[in-house]
């Protein structure tokens, strides 16, 4: 079971915006047993289209109408992470490195344009700065 910190923290809200949502869309999420409040890993993925409808601007109520819709996620599906997330949060990652042996590969360059001119000075490269 998931608290209602540990959910806010996964979907990286405050802890009144879970606790907002819990009590706006209740019919949507398990049961509450007892008196706090404890989510399953559905409701946690529950929460997360809540938060991916809001952050494609619906209101509320299209938000409730969405998650009536919508399947709920299967009883064998354990994952927080669907595999179109995975695929773009991996293809950035790839488009990141990418980026990053492209720089390494330009101060390689650099250095090695650098060793070549100060091999080439006839005395050494501080006597020339210093005019001697």
């Amino acid at each position: 079971m998931i608290t209602p910190k540990q959910a806010a923290e996964t979907l990286m809200v405050s802890g009144s915006t879970v606790r907002r949502w819990a009590s706006e869309f209740e019919p949507f999420l398990s049961p509450r047993k007892g008196t706090k409040r404890q989510y399953t890993i559905d409701d946690l993925a529950t929460l997360r289209k809540i938060k991916d409808y809001y952050s494609q601007g619906m209101s509320t109520s299209q938000v409730s109408e969405a998650l009536g819709v919508v399947d709920r996620v299967s009883p064998n599906d354990k994952a927080l992470i669907n595999i179109s997330d995975f695929a773009l949060a991996f293809e950035q990652l790839r488009i990141d490195n990418l980026d990053l042996l492209k720089q390494i590969n330009e101060q390689g360059a650099a250095i090695e344009a650098l060793k070549a001119e100060l091999s080439e000075l006839k005395r050494p490269w501080y006597k020339k700065l210093l005019g001697k």
